[in-house]
């Protein structure tokens, strides 16, 4: 598990949606990033899983890559995500989402700027009740 953050797209009409297909295009044409569909990684058994992504592509250009850190961006319905991103891949995934006229959105619908800063949370705000009055209480 991870905290994901998404590429989304921000119109709705179904011609503008980040399909396979414009991601696929996407990637050929970026230099940095290397098409891999399938990832492996060492489970808590010692055993190897294997998974099968359509588009699944690494990130090259991440400064911690020569040091062997790999940054999977993997599409899904409608959206490009990485799993716990930190300010350097949300500045990339920023500049994907400019390609795409998309935003950079967290699991809890917070949105990223092109400095990989939060600027706005959508979510609805929970506001806790002030009233000290003991819930069983009518009068």
């Amino acid at each position: 598990m991870g905290y994901s953050i998404h590429i989304e797209q921000i119109d709705s009409e179904p011609q503008n949606k980040i399909t396979l297909d414009k991601w696929l295009e996407y990637i050929e044409n970026d230099p940095e990033m290397d098409r891999n569909d399938q990832i492996e990684i060492i489970g808590p058994e010692n055993e190897v899983l294997s998974f099968k992504i359509e588009g699944l592509c690494i990130w090259k250009g991440y400064s911690k890559y020569p040091e062997g850190v790999n940054v999977y961006f993997s599409p899904s319905k409608n959206s490009i995500s990485v799993k716990n991103p930190d300010r350097e891949i949300l500045i990339k995934m920023y500049k994907i989402a400019q390609y795409f006229k998309a935003s950079v959105r967290g699991d809890g619908d917070e949105i990223y700027n092109e400095k990989g800063e939060e600027i706005q949370n959508t979510a609805p705000q929970i506001h806790q009740n002030l009233n000290t009055q003991k819930w069983w209480k009518f009068w």
